[in-house]
Formats: C-alpha cells, sequence, structure tokens
C-alpha cells in the first residue's frame, strides 16, 4: 500500500466502521427533503473529492443556472451556487474536515473535482446516478499500486448493488464482494489491495437491484494519483490522444451477459482509418488495447461496439496515474467545470477535431472577458494551455465539430477527464 493510499485508509479509518475490508460511513439520518428525488431536479454528485489529509479537492460548476450543494453525509450545511457567468469553485477541505468528502450539486450546470497535494494532481467529473450498469474503470492492485472503489447513495433510500469484477483473469469477484448495501446518504469505501492484491487491471461492474447509487474509483502510484467517476455503456467512443511522451491504453468492459464485437478506428488527418484494430469483448470481460498498437501521439480514436460496452483511456508511465472515461459524441460546444490556480501547474484542454476541416477554437474562461482562441488541424489532437484560467469553468467552443479533454499538467503528474458536451 503506497504513502498515499496509507493516508486515505486512515482518515476513513477515523471516521467510519471497518466490516471484512469494506469502510462505511455510519448513517447521517438523512433528512428526506435535503436529498434528490429519483425523478425530480437536476443534480450530480461527485464520489471521490477529498477534504485535506495531504490530498484536496477544488470543486467547480459550470452554468449560469446557479444552484447548491451540499456534503453526503455530514459537514458544512447547503451552499448557494450563484447564477451568472461568474467562475464558482469552493475548496472542499471548507465544507468537510478530512478524507473521501463526495457532494451533491443540485444544478442545471455541469460540475468536476481537481484534486492535488504538490505536485500531484487529478481530475474526475461529477454524474448523476445510472440506471444502468457502470463500470469503475483503471483500477490496479499491482505491485507499487493501490485501488479503492467509491460507492455513494445520495438519497433517503437504501441502495442494493452487486460488484463484479473483471482483470486480466478473466471475470474476478471476491466472494465478500458480490452484494453490498449503501445506507441512505452515505458512502462506502472498498480498499481492493488486499482481497485482489496483485492484478495489473482491475474494473468492477455496480448493478443495482434495489435504489441507485453513482460510483468512482482512487487509485495511487509510487508518487501519483489517479480518480475517476464510473463509466455507463454506450457503443460508440471518441478519444484524443494528447501528446504526454508516453501513451496510454484503452480499456473495454462488457456490462452485458453476451459477447460483442468492437471496432477501433483511427482519426488522423487525411480521414479515418477502419479497422485498426478488431475483436471480441467476452461477457462481462475487460480488455486493454495499448494505444501504441493502434495510432500516435496527437491523432484520435473511435472505439464502436455491437452491444454497449465502457470505455476509458488509463495512463501509466513511471510514476504517472491518469485515468480518463472517453467521450460518447462529437459536439460543437463543451464544458470544462474546474481549473487549476497558476501555482498549482497549467490548466490545458486537448482538442481532437474531427470535422474533416481545418477549425478554430475559441476558448472562453468564467469571469474573464478575453477570449483564447487556437486552429485545429483536421484529425489532429491540440493541446491548448489555458491562460488565467484562475480555478473557475472553461467553454470551449468551434464551427465544426471536436471532441474535448481538459485537465493539469503539474510536475510530473498528469491530471486528465472528459470536458462535456452542451451543444
Amino acid at each position: 500500500m503506497t504513502d498515499v493510499l496509507r493516508r486515505w485508509t486512515a482518515i476513513i479509518a477515523a471516521a467510519g466502521l471497518s466490516v471484512l475490508g469494506v469502510l462505511i460511513v455510519p448513517d447521517p439520518a438523512p433528512n428526506p427533503s435535503a436529498l434528490p428525488q429519483l425523478e425530480g431536479d437536476p443534480y450530480v454528485v461527485c464520489p471521490v473529492a477529498e477534504a485535506g489529509g495531504g490530498f484536496s479537492s477544488r470543486l467547480g460548476v459550470s452554468g449560469s443556472q446557479g444552484g447548491t450543494l451540499r456534503v453526503i453525509g455530514g459537514g458544512a450545511g447547503p451552499i448557494d451556487i450563484p447564477g451568472g457567468d461568474a467562475a464558482f469553485f469552493t475548496e472542499v477541505g471548507d465544507l468537510a474536515e478530512l478524507g473521501t468528502t463526495p457532494i451533491l450539486v443540485e444544478t442545471a450546470g455541469t460540475a468536476a473535482t481537481y484534486s492535488r497535494a504538490g505536485t500531484v494532481a487529478a481530475v474526475s467529473g461529477c454524474v448523476p446516478a445510472s440506471r444502468g450498469s457502470v463500470a469503475i474503470m483503471g483500477m490496479s492492485t499491482a505491485e507499487g499500486d493501490g485501488s479503492t472503489m467509491v460507492l455513494v447513495n445520495p438519497f433517503a433510500s437504501a441502495a442494493s448493488v452487486r460488484l463484479i469484477g473483471a482483470s486480466e483473469f478473466g471475470v474476478d469477484t471476491p466472494t465478500d464482494l458480490e452484494e453490498m448495501t449503501v445506507p441512505p446518504a452515505t458512502s462506502v469505501e472498498v480498499v481492493l489491495d488486499q482481497s485482489m492484491a496483485g492484478r495489473q487491471t482491475l474494473s468492477f461492474a455496480v448493478v443495482a437491484d434495489s435504489g441507485l447509487v453513482v460510483a468512482g474509483m482512487k487509485r495511487s502510484g509510487p508518487t501519483d494519483v489517479a480518480t475517476s467517476e464510473a463509466v455507463a455503456a454506450s457503443t460508440q467512443w471518441f478519444f484524443a490522444l494528447p501528446d504526454f511522451g508516453f501513451d496510454g491504453a484503452i480499456h473495454l468492459r462488457s456490462l452485458s451477459d453476451v459477447d460483442t464485437a468492437y471496432r477501433i478506428d483511427r482519426i488522423q488527418p487525411d480521414g479515418v482509418v477502419e479497422g485498426v484494430a478488431e475483436g471480441v469483448l467476452v461477457a462481462q470481460a475487460l480488455e486493454v488495447i495499448p494505444v501504441e498498437n493502434v495510432a500516435g501521439p496527437g491523432s484520435g480514436l473511435v472505439v464502436s461496439a455491437v452491444e454497449p460496452v465502457a470505455a476509458a483511456i488509463v495512463y501509466t508511465f513511471e510514476d504517472v496515474r491518469a485515468v480518463s472515461p472517453g467521450i460518447t459524441r462529437e459536439a460543437t460546444r463543451w464544458s470544462v467545470p474546474v481549473s487549476a490556480l497558476l501555482n498549482e501547474g497549467q490548466a490545458t484542454v486537448w482538442i481532437l477535431n474531427t470535422s474533416g476541416l481545418p477549425l478554430a477554437a475559441r476558448i472562453e474562461r468564467a469571469g474573464v472577458s478575453a477570449v483564447q482562441s487556437a486552429a485545429l488541424p483536421p484529425g489532429m489532437t491540440t493541446g491548448v494551455f489555458v491562460t488565467g484560467a484562475r480555478g473557475g469553468a472553461i467553454d470551449v467552443s468551434a464551427d465544426g465539430n471536436i471532441v474535448v479533454f481538459y485537465g493539469v499538467l503539474s510536475g510530473v503528474s498528469v491530471g486528465v477527464s472528459a470536458a462535456v458536451p452542451v451543444g
């Protein structure tokens, strides 16, 4: 277990209960009127926000509609999110004391968290609960790595979920993790380092039998940390491929009980090369495709499958750990809810031009009147350092279809996540 994960585990153990290696925050006897309804106002949950203890998160919200946010399971009372064009973000450490601090954000806008400790950076999205299965992606318990799943129930009724693990050994689920109950307005953290030690690649499907949950994960390497929200299934996935100086790997996870065929196409300046990789993904299994086998840096990939699958890109190079869900569609406008301050690292967007034509990107920062622009050659991923981001939201748009990822470059650490299409 790494030093970072030891800190996480110590923090959680001090605040919760330990049952068969599963750490549960006590039930705070929630007020049902303070929780989202299954059919009600728009909301998202940030499952892996951190409130200090050596690793802390900033929560950013984009959109002009306003709203409220609150800590799930206790902490500071509801905080109003003002409407308008000004950037809104808050430090999670100001809302709770220590440890993993899931946040409920009731807004029609988008939200995300940027977590950091020194030069370590990680970015993850905030999402609503899904009625279908979702996959927690990008985990590992190989030597030097540790991983923790986070299951959050923001609702007023208990949730019962089934967990189906997959690794390089195939379908891979310890008996004591097959079923789990998440009480109302609480989160459950499942540390996998002992019960599933020695897995190079690891994913869990989360299937809600009653109630709903929002899931995420935390992964630590020797000096870096990755965080990510869970991924719902789709038949199409886009990936921009930044030139980090190292390649990632595409992780595909089946969420169905039948095998499914998949195909990977490469997007490049002279068009789309179809079928650079093809295969059959076994039911409930996990498959890893190294990017270097199918594309070079600065290009893009499209994954298509007959049955819906979950997909993410995972970066593991020396000490670097980063995980991002793929993106399910192209769009002309994208929302980046949170960014780094100047002294924390370089806020960056990576834009894949899928239109087939040269484009120009408009990059607007909340609360900043000046507009930054960038040329987007067709079929290429262009990295843009966002100047003066100030910690708040970023809006990226173009006159043709693009795909946008965002994050932070901080020392040797990379934090990357998927932007949200809004137009």
